[in-house]
């Protein structure tokens, strides 16, 4: 499974097919696991996992959304990359 994982992830992101899901349904759980920990020990930094919950409900990773990008917006230039991930 893990090696399985290691090849097909980086491909096929969150859609990846795992067990009797997807990747996706792994890392909804593991999410949740996350968000529990932290309110059970009383820390407020489950905020922080905003970001990383947007992804998974999206279902779209932060490289597919710049793929997308490149592929419409940006019609196949890189340029527009480095302004777009400016901090």
């Amino acid at each position: 499974e893990r090696e399985m994982l290691r090849r097909k992830v980086p491909v096929t992101g969150l859609k990846t097919p795992f067990r009797d899901g997807y990747v996706r349904d792994l890392a909804e759980e593991i999410l949740q696991l996350s968000k529990n920990g932290l309110e059970r020990r009383g820390y407020k930094e489950v905020g922080f996992l905003r970001e990383v919950d947007a992804v998974i409900s999206s279902g779209v990773t932060p490289a597919e959304r710049l793929l997308n990008l490149y592929e419409t917006k940006w019609q196949r230039s890189v340029d527009p990359v480095f302004q777009e991930l400016l901090y």
